[in-house]
């Protein structure tokens, strides 16, 4: 299904398999004949998507975003927080407690979708946001 690559002719290719099981990003490469171009084995939109389990995670955010500030609930300790544009563009950074939870978004912020991870106990949570106009 998926061709070989071959490792034995550059130096280069000593840290790729032969015959590769995961994409650039970590997604395992399936048989079927769903054709995909490039680093991506995701499917419907998979790239820009987190699972997350909600049996797991006590962590929620109300989303869409349609104030000038992102609510998030579940908060107990001191955190920090980074949000991304779509592209990977830092757009604001900075940290949250049990008794400030709420991020005061920038107004030259523009509306769309966003990428805000949360760090808590050296452990990441991803959330994709849609945050209107503001």
């Amino acid at each position: 299904a998926h061709p070989t690559i071959p490792v034995e002719a550059s130096p280069i290719f000593n840290h790729v398999e032969a015959l590769p099981t995961t994409d650039f990003f970590g997604h395992t490469l399936t048989g079927d004949n769903t054709p995909n171009i490039g680093a991506s084995n995701a499917k419907n939109g998979e790239i820009l998507s987190f699972k997350t389990d909600a049996s797991t995670s006590t962590i929620r955010i109300k989303n869409p975003v349609i104030t000038d500030a992102i609510e998030i609930y579940g908060i107990t300790q001191e955190s920090n927080y980074i949000l991304y544009d779509l592209v990977g563009r830092q757009k604001q950074a900075g940290s949250l407690s049990k008794t400030n939870s709420r991020i005061k978004l920038n107004a030259l912020l523009p509306a769309g979708m966003y990428m805000l991870n949360l760090e808590i106990n050296k452990k990441v949570h991803c959330f994709k946001l849609l945050i209107t106009a503001h």
